[in-house]
């Protein structure tokens, strides 16, 4: 420590030394020299003490460090060498690998050669029979030939013999004269390689493999040169054409020109010819390609070209970013690829490139669907560099931009493509917001350059409406040549749009359009699709083509099985799946904007009946929907009204958003039954998460608790159009449903309606009212008022006449007619006399009252009502009692109904009948004023959805935050929960919880805010913990809601979340959709779709139910199911089948593999690898685990008698016995004959008569 001080105390001297400002100022020298003495001294000094700490560093640091560093040294010498013999080691296991591999790949070249020599030495030489092809194909090839060759020598005779006097030393005669001696020196040595192309005798050829091999290569190599110098003629005859054209044009006179022209003509055929030629070539030498490859394995020895039938040659790209290209010589088009990957391909032996290089064997090929592959014709897309296809009609002939991103196949192409099959084409579009959909069509045909390429089309189908089929038979068009003669405007379309299409009055798609990053600029200037998403410039779009005979062709050798009746229309599968939730996306756009304070209104005219509502029940009701799977929705929104009476926009919307959210899933092949599963578990967590947050009101204060009801009415009414009086109705709202008596009874709540006067004129009445019934003459006389009055409740008519029914009697005297007349008078005396012996005070009749029992009943001062609607009358008489009776012969006071008051009252310009203090049942009535029908009726929509919610906060005492809150915080909590979990599952949680932020979005979007800033907010308020934050309208910003008192009951969100997984999850359940033909223009009915036995909204079935329950008592014995039961039974059959020998071994096989079908259906219908559970099924009962099954709970396999899954044995007994009746009958059958009568007849309910056959045989 000293010597560190020493050498730190040094330091700071001479720093302070250099660093020191030295004033001296008016000195004399003497004392400035003794100064630099003294200054230098102490320098020397603080040197000294500085070299000599330097040395003491030295002896007692360095000194030690040299020793550690040749240590470190060491180490790190033999870590080098240990790492060299590491490698050396890995490099010789490396080239030990790669000797054991190529050695497994020599051992299986052997094996197929030594399988190869048996063939040969069973079937002789097959050899022989595959180069006798190739001669009986080369000979067509020389044949050819030899045509070109007689063309050519014709051509050079007229040549030759062409004097013209008028032209001397013409140099371009000069010219074409020496163009024909190269195209004749090409032709002889054209002759010679096809002389050298003659194959040998079959007789002659020996066995070796090796020899044949070489010729093989040898053959392919001189079909190249044909080729080639076939290339080279046609481009030498169309070089001695211009020549021609050109002495055409310079030419002086008649006869000069005529020769020239008749030069040309010749010429002009011999092109064709040997184009034909080249064509035909092309053609043959495919057919040797397929004969190849259809007999490669007898001669994989021989055509080394393929190591395998589906091996690729590859192309590496150098120039490329990151594609591989592969190389088919032996294949022809895309269509050929079936089972093979998506890529760019090189097809046949070499390529066929165009005049501007553009190779037509060079294509992009895709398997967008099932069956064979489709070629991709034209791209658009969001890649690093867009093309421009802004191009002229030379461009698009010729085609352009690069298959690895943007580009046009090229029109002479397409042409070519479509000319040589029939094609169908496929057209992919998406837009920004990662929307998918597809339209195919059944033909397409490109037309030829003289026909302008004119577009041949027919045949849509898909899941986007069709924009195409309005271009069929229009011509191609580009900004330099408008050939789109119906466009009526000023500017050409190609110019207008940029781009090239097949315009008509510019028309109804572009997918040729500008590329625009913000889809809604454009304005139809973009990648048009107008019939899907209107001017909406989309994100990319696919055109793709394919065989269209190719699919034909697939089951001509069968002949058609028709399940169903002639014009049934069925849709199943992928498709169908994606067109129901496209249908329910439909609806809810009709309803999305109703939702919220801030929501519109719909205006719908229906019968000519104007209905004005933002209330998403009645819209449903009265929209007209047809497609069945968007009637589910209809179905919801009535159930959530039906049972809680608000949040019926909500249901809708949730419904609908879950579905498009899942509708990616669903696109990318996901199984529904997983799909289902994650819904319905994303459900039950929220339906949990909202059990641990709704807060429980307390009953015990009144003030408090009507309170909490008043607040709960004024959010069901703050969507509605009495928003601005919610205040006013929700007190009276609340006070009417405490009116009521424990059980709530919806019934006992009359709304009635009143036109004129404000809405602030509405009151509540404590008891029953009705408007005041037609009277006849004398009612004026009756008294306006009772207290404690006795109601008589009748269901006669009290008239002298019969209304309803007038017999016929026939009297011979005046006197037997008076006494008709008197009877009918004393029988009505009689009930009216009765009527008021009872006691009754007022009088009430569904039917009429006539003018003489109203004068009868004002003279005994009685009041009396006729025609009063039944509803009333029900509601009367439950809340005063009495009976409701059809004669007056019962009529006894114990009949009677009371209340403490009744009166006949003026409110606006209607009268009412009151009945107030009703003993039996407590009851009210809310009569409405205002000023417009479709007013006051949606008026009386609102308040009911009020009363619906009052009711439900009584009765289920708990509440939530509204306005987007409680979605919130279920959304952020599947997000966590998503976090936890991996698989598919995650990702589908993760969709579930986007589409709750439906509500909080749409409320923000209704009122005019800016959602993403809005969720965004609220995202992190609710990671924060603050779990009642929600949409505040009245601020246009996010709130406490729960604070600022938006509440809504907990069970208007549990069953608005049920409805809407219940309705998504049986649309997804749909796989097929059958169509009877009478069905087709039939609207269907009211219930929408039947909610029967599907997946997505279990019923019990109390008919299968009560029928097992039968069976298992008469039949006491169970066995295990969920497959296990057909597992063990096909076991059975395996082993029983290894003890027996011939064809009856197999077929008891093939029976026991056909038991599988059960227990592998249940896995695919549930989304499981049923390859894998079956493969487990099969080890345990070979372990003789007899009643393993799936389980669809876990996802596995269980003991499924454990698990309680039983099944009566008699229903696999009968099932069995049944099913295998039905295929010996079927398998009986060698003949059908039907008559001509039943070709257009129904079948018959009983379907096949149950005869004598040999399947089901009858006693």
């Amino acid at each position: 420590m000293s010597k560190k001080f020493i050498v730190l105390f040094a330091l700071l001297i001479t720093i302070k030394i250099l660093m020191g400002e030295q004033k001296v100022e008016n000195e004399d020298l003497s004392k400035e020299s003794v100064y630099k003495n003294v200054d230098l001294h102490l320098l020397q000094t603080s040197m000294q003490s500085i070299q000599t700490a330097i040395e003491s560093i030295n002896t007692m640091y360095l000194h030690n460090l040299e020793p550690k560093l040749m240590q470190i040294f060491t180490q790190t010498s033999s870590l080098d060498a240990n790492i060299k013999t590491l490698q050396e080691k890995t490099q010789n296991w490396y080239i030990l690998q790669h000797h054991i591999n190529a050695w497994s790949d020599h051992m299986k070249a052997m094996d197929k050669k030594i399988d190869l020599l048996k063939q040969t030495q069973e079937n002789g030489f097959p050899l022989e029979k595959i180069v006798s092809d190739f001669e009986f194909k080369t000979n067509h090839i020389f044949e050819k030939v030899d045509i070109l060759n007689e063309k050519m020598h014709e051509m050079l005779s007229i040549l030759y013999h062409f004097k013209n006097p008028h032209v001397k030393n013409d140099s371009q005669l000069e010219k074409m004269m020496k163009n024909l001696s190269n195209i004749e020196n090409q032709m002889k040595s054209f002759e010679r390689i096809v002389n050298q192309n003659v194959p040998r005798d079959p007789t002659k050829i020996q066995g070796s493999v090796e020899s044949e091999n070489k010729e093989m290569k040898q053959v392919v190599q001189n079909y190249k040169n044909i080729m080639k110098k076939l290339d080279n003629i046609l481009s030498g005859l169309e070089t001695v054409g211009k020549s021609v054209s050109n002495g055409i044009n310079d030419a002086k006179d008649t006869d000069s020109v005529q020769s020239f022209k008749q030069i040309d003509e010749k010429i002009e055929d011999l092109i064709s010819s040997i184009q034909s030629g080249f064509d035909r070539f092309e053609e043959i030498l495919y057919k040797i390609q397929k004969t190849i490859a259809d007999n490669h394995d007898e001669m994989k020895s021989v055509c080394t070209a393929r190591n395998s039938t589906n091996s690729d040659v590859l192309v590496r790209k150098n120039d490329g970013p990151m594609k591989d290209e592969f190389r088919q010589p032996y294949l022809s088009s895309c269509h050929k690829l079936e089972g093979r990957k998506n890529g760019v391909y090189h097809f046949g032996l070499f390529d066929q490139p165009n005049e501007n290089g553009k190779l037509f064997n060079k294509r992009l090929c895709e398997f967008a669907t099932s069956g064979p592959a489709w070629t991709v014709i034209q791209r658009r897309g969001d890649f690093p560099t867009n093309e421009n296809f802004n191009r002229s009609w030379e461009d698009y002939r010729n085609g352009f931009g690069n298959l690895e991103s943007e580009f046009w196949f090229g029109n002479d192409f397409i042409h070519k493509l479509t000319n040589e099959a029939d094609q169908e084409l496929r057209v992919e579009l998406e837009d920004f917001e990662g929307n998918t959909v597809w339209a195919e069509y059944q033909t397409f045909y490109v037309a030829p350059e003289d026909s302008m390429y004119h577009l041949e089309i027919n045949g849509y189908r898909g899941i986007v409406p069709d924009s195409l089929l309005y271009h069929n038979l229009q011509p191609f068009s580009t900004y330099d040549r408008n050939n789109d003669k119906t466009s009526g405007v000023l500017l050409p379309c190609a110019l207008t749009f940029g781009s090239g299409w097949w315009f008509r009055g510019c028309g109804e798609s572009n997918l040729n359009g500008r590329y625009h990053s913000d889809p809604r600029s454009g304005h139809y200037t973009g990648i048009l699709w107008e019939h899907w998403l209107g001017n909406y410039s989309l994100k990319s779009s696919k055109m793709l083509i394919r065989n269209r005979s190719q699919n034909a062709t697939l089951n001509l050798k069968q002949p058609q099985i028709v399940l169903l009746k002639e014009g049934t229309d069925t849709s199943q599968g992928k498709p169908q799946l994606i067109s129901n939730i496209n249908a329910c996306q439909a609806v809810v756009d009709a309803v999305r904007t109703t939702l919220g304070p801030r929501g519109m209104d719909k205006l719908i005219v229906n019968g000519g009946k104007a209905t004005i509502s933002n209330d998403g029940a009645t819209i449903m009701k009265l929209l007209d929907i047809v497609h069945p799977a968007a009637r589910t929705l209809v179905d919801i929104a009535k159930s959530q009204d039906a049972e809680v009476g608000d949040g019926t926009t909500s249901v809708v919307l949730l419904a609908g958003e879950f579905l498009k959210q899942v509708k990616p899933f669903v696109e990318e092949g996901v199984h529904p039954r997983i799909i289902i599963k994650a819904v319905r578990k994303a459900l039950q967590l929220c339906v949990d998460k909202i059990s641990e947050l709704a807060v429980k009101i307390e009953k015990s204060n009144e003030a408090e608790h009507r309170a909490l009801l008043t607040k709960c009415a004024a959010t069901a009414m703050s969507s509605k159009l009495i928003h601005q009086q919610k205040d006013f109705f929700s007190n009276m709202v609340v006070d009417a449903v405490l009116q009521l008596d424990d059980l709530l009874p919806l019934d006992m709540i009359g709304i009635k309606k009143v036109s004129g006067g404000a809405l602030e004129d509405s009151l509540l009445v404590s008891g029953v009212a009705f408007k005041k019934t037609f009277s006849y003459a004398g009612f004026e006389m009756q008294p306006k008022s009772y207290k404690n009055c006795k109601i008589a409740l009748l269901n006669i008519e009290l008239e002298l006449k019969a209304e309803r029914s007038n017999a016929e009697i026939r009297v011979d005297n005046v006197q037997e007619y008076q006494k008709i007349v008197d009877a009918e008078w004393q029988i009505l005396y009689d009930k009216l006399a009765k009527i008021h012996a009872s006691g009754a005070n007022v009088v009430l009749s569904k039917l009429p009252i006539g003018d003489v029992a109203t004068q009868y009943f004002a003279d005994r001062d009685m009041f009396c009502a006729g025609r009063v609607p039944e509803e009333d009358l029900r509601r009367t008489l439950k809340a005063c009692g009495g009976a409701v009776l059809t004669t007056v012969h019962d009529l006894v006071e114990s009949n009677l109904g009371t209340c403490e008051y009744f009166e006949e009252r003026q409110i606006g310009g209607e009268r009412f009948n009151i009945f107030q203090g009703c003993p039996n049942a407590k009851t009210c009535t809310l009569i409405l004023r205002g000023g417009a029908e479709q007013f006051l009726e949606e008026t009386e929509r609102s308040l009911h959805d009020a009363i619906m919610i009052v009711r439900r906060t009584i009765k289920n005492d708990a509440v939530v935050a509204g306005g987007g809150a409680i979605e919130m915080e279920l959304s952020k909590m599947l997000r966590d929960y998503s976090r936890t979990i991996a698989g598919k599952e995650q990702l589908l949680i993760g969709a579930i919880a986007k589409a709750l932020e439906v509500i909080p979005r749409q409320l923000c979007d209704n009122a005019g805010f800016d959602a993403t800033n809005i969720l965004n907010k609220l995202r992190q308020k609710h990671a924060q913990g603050h779990c009642w934050y929600g949409v505040d309208i009245q601020k246009e910003h996010i709130s406490d809601n729960f604070e600022a008192c938006v509440w809504e009951p907990s069970i208007v969100k549990v069953n608005a979340l049920t409805a809407a997984c219940e309705a998504a999850t049986m649309i997804l359940s749909v796989d097929e959709t059958i169509k009877s033909p009478k069905s087709q223009g039939e609207a269907p009915q009211a219930g929408g779709m039947p909610m029967g036995r599907g997946m997505g909204r279990p019923m019990i079935s109390l008919h299968d139910a009560i029928m097992i329950v039968r069976r298992t008592i008469k039949n006491d014995a169970v066995v295990a199911g969920g497959g296990a039961i057909e597992m063990e039974l096909s076991k059975m059959l395996r082993d029983y089948s290894r003890t027996i020998a011939g064809k009856e071994q197999l077929l008891i096989g093939a029976i026991a593999k056909a038991l599988e079908v059960i227990p592998r259906q249940l896995c695919d219908n549930a989304g499981f690898d049923a390859t894998n559970i079956l493969n487990k099924l099969r080890q345990k009962h070979a372990q003789g685990h007899c009643w393993y099954g799936v389980d669809i709970q876990k996802e596995h396999i269980s003991d499924n008698f454990e698990a309680c899954v039983w099944e009566p044995s008699i229903v696999k007994v009968n099932a069995l016995t049944a099913a295998c009746e039905a295929a010996t009958m079927i398998l009986s059958v060698d003949e059908t004959i039907k008559s001509p009568k039943s070709q257009g007849e129904a079948p018959q309910a009983g379907g096949m008569p149950m005869g004598r056959g040999m399947g089901r045989p009858m006693m």
